[in-house]
């Protein structure tokens, strides 16, 4: 337990290692929302076929943009897709170590 004396001091030392993770959970961000849905149309247009929405990916990226405005949950699943399996790794190393 943190005495109410030392918590300045503990606040300070724990700060720097927040500062430091905050541009990597922005890259991931970006990452699943940006990076993740153009994969998915690409490897689906590939496998399965052209989208069969209007203008292409760009109606792609609106409908899952759309749909998590509208709080689908799966639309929020893909969007936070990296961001997620990084927290659930992180969190398990740590409960390893």
């Amino acid at each position: 337990m943190v005495c109410v004396r030392e918590l300045p001091h503990t606040i300070h030392k724990a700060a720097p290692h927040m500062f430091r993770t905050i541009p990597y959970w922005v890259k991931m961000v970006l990452l699943s929302t940006i990076i993740i849905p153009f994969a998915i149309y690409t490897g689906g247009n590939v496998l399965i076929g052209p989208y069969e929405g209007n203008f292409g990916i760009m109606g792609f990226f609106f409908s899952i943009y759309s749909d998590a405005v509208q709080a689908q949950l799966a639309a929020w699943l893909l969007l936070l897709a990296a961001p997620m399996m990084v927290l659930v790794w992180r969190l398990a190393l740590q409960k390893r170590s």
